[in-house]
């Protein structure tokens, strides 16, 4: 989108876009010392072992809803994008769209629920950036077969990385989500063994006339330990139904299919095991 004032009208003019700030000022930060000491650890340190809970990002059903109008952002590295074809740009400080390059790829989409983070289910759609350049972080217009649908936000994107695209949620699904926890007394092994079920209720409120049953993707975390005084075990014999893949990130997923009508509980119980050295959970 490229709006200008200046007093000039531009008339099929060949237009070289920057994400350079010109008019930004920079600095360089300014040194100082950082001193580093080590000190022995006390026999109390030396008895305990202090663990932290962190929480980190790893992906999520699309980008965050558009408030406004956001910048564009470039990753942090300027990008000179030239466009197309000769452009006309008239002096009245409208926006207007300037074409600077297409491509057509395969996209996938699926149902997408994440319990914890919304109760919504979200219609995402997934796609390889096959443009041949970086796809810059900004505000996009969604478009599907009945036409405009809304707009969203699209993260930087290399070249060849996948691209998330959330197409708003559907109202025709509800989901409720409980968790509990239970902790058992150390036994002879010392350890504190923590058990945390989650169930999720998944319903389907559909019109007379559907019949076909759809998959809904849902994803739950599990706990990633990072040290070995603290365990954490996926208890599969009371799941049900038992996670269909874990990844890494401890990221449990279950496609379910819904019928028109349909409803669904899903139970996730896994077990944190920390010795009796642990001390922050």
């Amino acid at each position: 989108m490229v709006w200008q004032r200046t007093g000039e009208d531009w008339s099929d003019v060949r237009l070289t876009l920057s994400t350079a700030r010109s008019a930004s000022a920079a600095e360089p930060p300014r040194l100082r010392e950082d001193r580093l000491t080590l000190t022995d650890r006390t026999a109390a340190e030396r008895r305990t072992v202090d663990v932290e809970l962190r929480e980190q990002e790893i992906g999520d059903l699309g980008p965050a809803p558009v408030l406004g109008l956001p910048g564009v952002a470039d990753g942090g590295e300027t990008r000179v994008l030239d466009a197309s074809a000769p452009v006309s740009v008239p002096a009245d400080g409208r926006a207007h769209r300037v074409p600077v390059s297409a491509f057509t790829t395969t996209a996938r989409s699926e149902y997408a629920c994440a319990p914890e983070l919304s109760p919504l289910v979200t219609r995402v759609a997934r796609f390889d950036n096959r443009s041949g350049h970086a796809l810059l972080a900004g505000p996009v217009d969604l478009v599907r077969d009945s036409g405009f649908t809304g707009r969203g936000t699209l993260d930087f994107t290399a070249p060849g990385a996948p691209v998330e695209l959330a197409f708003g949620s559907c109202d025709d699904y509800r989901v409720v989500r409980h968790a509990e926890e239970s902790q058992a007394s150390p036994g002879l092994t010392q350890r504190t063994v923590t058990t945390h079920t989650v169930r999720l209720h998944l319903s389907r409120f559909s019109a007379p006339a559907e019949r076909a049953g759809r998959t809904v993707a849902v994803r739950e975390r599990v706990p990633v330990s990072e040290v070995s005084a603290v365990e954490v075990r996926l208890r599969e014999e009371a799941c049900s139904p038992v996670p269909d893949t874990v990844d890494a990130e401890g990221i449990a997923r279950w496609d379910v299919v819904l019928p028109p009508g349909g409803r669904r509980t899903i139970t996730l119980v896994y077990e944190v095991s920390a010795s009796a050295k642990v001390a922050g959970l």
